[in-house]
């Protein structure tokens, strides 16, 4: 919005009203009234008379009532709104109101009425997103950590030794381990789906590179073998026109090669080149800590998330659709700025990936909305528990870096979360969760 040499605010002779409409939007609505206005209409009549060309006057010395016959006074008032806009702009946010714009500098202005006895202005933007937070202490979430059995660790030393593996063509029946070579086309209402058919096409049963249902309907089957089945895509499969869909695969197996693995024995394990380890017991050992290890971190993810999913299922959030649907528009542009680096345009990829626009449209807006949620929710919570980052806070941060970094310098450190407030919010919401993990532990460890 331009600046123009317009009449000092305070001496505006204006009203402002300001409206919360409980949705996430707010709007500043100003009047321009009086002296104010009239110096609006006299400035924009005399910006007319300047440039009017009327046979016999000299540019600018045109009488009113000549002004009057060739220009209307709807004219007039527009050209006196559009001048007097900043100012109205200005007086709306020098106002004291306890209904602060999130992104005053993105709302379109709108004229809601004018006259000759003034100009009103309409100013609609969004609120900062905010949440009622509801309970988020003693939410009775079990805390499920899995321990190692001995078959997970027999299945974790094939895994150690597969590479010292050969695979021998058989006419058994395809297992866990085993590599399955087959022909495949798959349905979805009847209709095939980008990636629906392959031949010739190598699955390892068990490795996860397809998906976990499709590999197991192959176990049983031996060359030469047909078999019909059904297979739901996950809700969070990589392409969206396919989630939660259910597929119809008609598979037929060209070869199944078994897997032979080598005597497992401490010569072997010397050959994996683990360090530490160099009998079969270090190895199941080292397996046993490891995958442990995992299933907390695994376990902590879980519960976290679960925390998280309860005190958001229990907060009311005010979010405008306004801004949700400019973060959207932000999204959809840099996600189309990173297609081009790719030599591609969003038709192609939504062609590619069979989806509509909208559908795309709708999930990056979910997503975006979800981590308003999650944003607010830390921010609400560091405010009632008055969490914030201290001196003891950053110098642990120091010492992690320090760890990866040895020549790191602390004063290098602070310039750094100086420059990047991120890092402080970071920090703050790891403390928040130290501390929704302790508010809500309940342990159950199951094996």
């Amino acid at each position: 919005m331009a600046k123009n040499k317009d009449p000092k605010i305070d001496q505006i002779n204006g009203e402002f009203k300001a409206i919360d409409n409980k949705k996430g939007d707010g709007e500043y609505t100003v009047a321009l009234v009086g002296d104010t206005w009239n110096k609006y209409k006299r400035k924009a009549k005399n910006k007319i008379v300047s440039t009017m060309d009327i046979k016999g006057f000299r540019k600018g010395k045109i009488p009113a009532f000549y002004i009057d016959r060739y220009v209307s006074q709807e004219v007039v008032l527009r050209k006196a709104a559009e001048s007097a806009l900043y100012s109205a702009y200005m007086f709306a946010m020098n106002q004291k109101t306890e209904l602060k714009p999130f992104d005053m500098e993105k709302t379109t202005p709108k004229i809601e009425d004018i006259s000759d006895d003034k100009v009103v202005y309409s100013f609609v933007f969004s609120l900062r997103p905010a949440v009622k937070l509801g309970k988020y202490k003693n939410l009775g979430i079990e805390h499920k950590v899995t321990k190692a059995t001995n078959k997970n660790i027999e299945d974790e030393v094939r895994k150690v030794f597969r590479r010292f593996a050969n695979f021998e063509k058989s006419k058994e029946t395809a297992a866990n381990d085993d590599i399955i070579v087959i022909d495949f086309e798959g349905k979805i209402g009847g209709k095939p789906f980008a990636g629906n058919s392959a031949k010739q096409f190598e699955v390892e049963i068990g490795s996860g590179k397809m998906l976990e249902d499709f590999e197991k309907q192959l176990i049983g089957l031996k060359e030469g073998q047909n078999k019909k089945f059904k297979v739901t895509f996950p809700e969070d499969y990589h392409a969206l026109a396919l989630q939660n869909a259910t597929a119809e695969f008609n598979v037929k197996v060209n070869e199944v090669r078994k897997i032979k693995y080598p005597q497992f024995n401490d010569k072997l394990v010397t050959e994996t080149k683990i360090p530490n380890v160099k009998t079969m017991n270090e190895l199941k050992t080292h397996l046993r800590d490891n995958l442990d290890k995992k299933n907390k971190e695994e376990a902590d993810g879980d519960f976290i998330a679960d925390i998280m999913e309860a005190i958001m299922d229990g907060s009311k959030f005010t979010i405008s659709p306004k801004l949700l649907m400019e973060e959207t528009k932000n999204s959809i542009n840099r996600f189309k700025e990173n297609l081009k680096l790719k030599n591609l345009k969003i038709e192609d990829y939504l062609k590619r990936e069979n989806v509509q626009y909208e559908v795309l449209e709708n999930e990056i807006m979910d997503d975006i909305e979800a981590k308003f949620q999650i944003e607010m929710t830390f921010i609400e919570i560091a405010k009632q528990e008055n969490i914030s980052i201290g001196e003891e806070d950053i110098k642990e941060f120091y010492e992690l870096v320090k760890i990866q970094n040895p020549a790191a310098r602390r004063e290098q450190v602070d310039m750094q979360i100086k420059k990047d407030p991120t890092i402080k919010t970071k920090l703050q919401n790891e403390k928040i969760v130290k501390h929704l993990k302790k508010w809500n532990i309940k342990k159950v460890e199951k094996s």
